[in-house]
């Protein structure tokens, strides 16, 4: 598009021909002509700036599998990332603009491997903390690693902001969960003659791990009673397994950090029973289902 000035000044000049009639203006219209076609270049999104890779990196990229450490974590929302030519890297949440900085990408050790860099002078191999990326075909994987964190993100390219899929967002739960591993969100918790008490998805997050390891991330802010576990890892072990015989229900007896409990699966829910009938705590997990 040309600029307003640059219009003007043509403009201006072509009267100034009619007038004038001579080669001389007839030359000048020439320069300015040129001028105003460079001048539209110019106005227009200019990404000479950027390496093929971060040329790649442009565009809109939507969340769609996000890991911490081993574990996959459900997504909060409409997470999306926008890098732009002016070297501009955005992010959205559910639409949102939360924060915007810059991006450089950098070779790293590896053959085909690239740093992500907000600084055009940051080096992370010489920084305990990295973050790095990878673009094969419509994905994105952006990696962090650093002292106490290790987490992958997965985009999917979308072709612009408001093409974003809402349902990637949402947390999705098994209707019929049987296996105790995986990862669960609280519900909610009986405190017997205490009350009972409903959680937010996401509040408190448990790992059941094939090793015999729990993470529990407990994000809770109820005052009354500390729902659960404090966040952190622990260890369980099975001890029995019982089946009641006019039902057919299955009960499992772990020990878990340490203490006696016992879970079985009903209505699409894992109760996990610290003696509910003699006033001790209970507590309702659903279950996260991945589908990205």
């Amino acid at each position: 598009m040309v600029s307003i000035s640059a219009t003007i000044s043509l403009q201006h000049l072509c009267l100034s021909v009619q007038n004038d009639g001579t080669m001389k203006n007839t030359t000048f219209l020439s320069i300015f002509i040129a001028i105003a076609f460079s001048l539209c270049g110019c106005s227009n999104d200019d990404d000479s700036d950027l390496s093929s890779i971060e040329r790649s990196l442009v565009g809109c990229w939507q969340v769609v599998e996000h890991f911490n450490y081993s574990h996959q974590e459900p997504i909060n929302g409409i997470q999306v990332i926008e890098f732009k030519s002016d070297r501009t890297q955005s992010f959205y949440q559910d639409g949102e603009l939360q924060y915007e900085t810059q991006f450089w990408a950098k070779p790293t050790n590896n053959e085909d491997g690239y740093y992500l860099c907000h600084q055009p002078d940051e080096d992370y191999s010489q920084s305990t903390y990295s973050c790095g990326f990878e673009i094969v075909g419509n994905r994105l994987t952006i990696w962090e690693s650093g002292c106490f964190n290790v987490s992958k993100t997965v985009y999917q390219r979308i072709p612009s902001l408001n093409a974003a899929d809402p349902e990637v967002g949402a947390y999705k739960y098994e209707d019929n969960p049987t296996t105790l591993e995986g990862t669960w969100h609280l519900a909610k918790a009986n405190f017997s003659f205490g009350g009972i008490y409903e959680f937010e998805p996401g509040d408190v997050i448990v790992y059941f791990n094939p090793n015999h390891t729990v993470q529990v991330i407990n994000k809770s802010e109820t005052k009354e009673r500390k729902p659960f576990m404090d966040s952190g890892f622990y260890s369980y072990e099975i001890i029995k397994t019982e089946t009641n015989k006019y039902d057919g229900m299955v009960f499992t007896t772990i020990d878990l950090n340490g203490q006696q409990c016992t879970y079985w699966f009903k209505d699409g829910m894992m109760t996990l029973d610290y003696g509910m009938a003699y006033d001790a705590p209970g507590y309702f997990f659903k279950k996260l289902k991945f589908t990205n």
